[in-house]
C-alpha cells in the first residue's frame, strides 16, 4: 500500500469537486472547506518537513533515526 500525503487526498477531492465529479448539496461551502483544509494540511506538512529536515516517510540521515513519524527499525 502506497503512503499518500493528506494534502494529496484533499487536493484530489477539491479537483473532483471543481470538475463536477463530487456532488454536494452546497458546492460553494464544500469548496471553501476543502480549500481551507488543503491550506492547513500543506502548511503543517511544510512545518514538519522544515523542523525534521526530511520528507514524508523518509529515513533520517543518521543510522537509527528511523522515519519522521517516529517508527524506528527493530
Amino acid at each position: 500500500m502506497k503512503r499518500v500525503l493528506g494534502s494529496m487526498r484533499t487536493r484530489q477531492s477539491l479537483s473532483d469537486l471543481i470538475e463536477g465529479r463530487l456532488s454536494s448539496a452546497d458546492g460553494r461551502a464544500e469548496l471553501v472547506k476543502l480549500a481551507t483544509r488543503l491550506i492547513v494540511e500543506e502548511s503543517l506538512e511544510a512545518e514538519s518537513r522544515d523542523a525534521l529536515g526530511r520528507d514524508y516517510y523518509e529515513h533520517g540521515a543518521a543510522a537509527g533515526q528511523g522515519y519522521r513519524n517516529g517508527v524506528r527499525p527493530g
